[in-house]
């Protein structure tokens, strides 16, 4: 769980920065929500990180924010640029749920 964890905090990091190095710093929708949810996932992922195995609210908002990222590409950007943003929102969605049923 505690690896899961700080991987899901270095996707966030990488949301964070994604509109940079991707390219869609130019969409300010994407931008904001690139920015806000990837700095909640790095929050929450810290705080389940610290926490007690089975703390569930900081691991659903993780999941919220994969899920964000994983239709973001379908709603603010062109989908040839956010398909690294969709394949890093399916994976933070996959470690979300494995950290849910973990103890």
């Amino acid at each position: 769980m505690k690896t899961r964890c700080l991987l899901t905090a270095l996707f966030g990091l990488w949301f964070m920065v994604a509109p940079w190095t991707v390219g869609f710093a130019d969409h300010p929708v994407a931008l904001w929500v690139s920015e806000g949810c990837g700095a909640v996932q790095v929050i929450c992922s810290l705080w389940a990180f610290y926490k007690r195995a089975g703390d569930s609210l900081p691991n659903l908002l993780i999941l919220l924010t994969g899920f964000i990222f994983a239709i973001m590409p379908f709603t603010f950007l062109p989908v040839s640029k956010g398909l690294y943003v969709t394949v890093f929102g399916m994976l933070t969605i996959v470690f979300s749920f494995r950290n849910l049923g973990s103890k």
